[in-house]
């Protein structure tokens, strides 16, 4: 994962993947995307990556 994203981290990460396939759904995308956050914020995930998509 390091490289692909390419990045030179000495600590693991945490990839946040929010994707939706559509662009009508992007409330969904957010709810998602907030959904995982506060999960991580539970968690107390420190070192977190967003990535968000919207397919065509």
């Amino acid at each position: 994962m390091k490289k692909k994203l390419g990045l030179e981290l000495e600590q693991e990460i945490t990839v946040c993947y929010s994707r939706v396939s559509a662009n009508d759904q992007k409330k969904d995308l957010e709810r998602q995307r907030q959904e995982l956050k506060n999960y991580c914020e539970q968690q107390k995930y420190t070192n977190v990556l967003e990535i968000k998509e919207t397919g065509t």
